[in-house]
């Protein structure tokens, strides 16, 4: 993973970049071993033939964030993902429709904030994300695009 931040004044930029893969293990405890703590770990009780093809994930971010006053900052962001075809079968159908979770997908979103410091351990804050997800990574989803709003309050201790 690699993450930068730079202010210049009042405004903070910020991006960064993660790249993973998820393999089969190298060893496929048929007997299962003793090492979690003291615990079991029974036979047959570990996946290990769940990527017989390797799945690698891209995810790149980047965003602004302005402190508009000493009380008040605003956020906007971008993001990004893509996953590789790792499916032993045939990919059919798209989006939401597509028939399996491993098959190649993108994920891409934006964000807003605004975050309001009435007090010194206190924070307002409201929200939006608006992401859109296709292929595998759509797979699950009801709906392929969804808005996400949010609101609360945070207190510091």
């Amino acid at each position: 993973m690699l993450a930068a931040k730079y202010t210049i004044g009042p405004m903070k930029v910020f991006g960064g970049y993660e790249y993973y893969r998820l393999a089969d293990p190298s060893d496929t405890f048929q007997s299962g071993f003793k090492r979690l703590g003291g615990f079991n770990v029974l036979p047959g009780a570990i996946t290990y033939n769940a990527y017989a093809i390797n799945k690698i994930m891209n995810v790149v971010w980047s965003g602004v964030k302005y402190a508009v006053t000493d009380q008040i900052d605003v956020t906007g962001a971008v993001y990004y993902e893509a996953q590789n075809d790792y499916s032993t079968k045939a990919c059919k159908g798209t989006g939401i429709r597509i028939n399996s979770n491993s098959c190649a997908g993108s994920l891409d979103a934006l964000s807003f904030l605004i975050d309001y410091r009435p007090l010194k351990r206190v924070d307002l804050y409201a929200g939006v994300m608006l992401s859109n997800v296709y292929g595998g990574l759509a797979s699950g989803y009801v709906q392929a695009q969804n808005i996400d709003p949010s609101v609360g309050i945070r207190i510091k201790f």
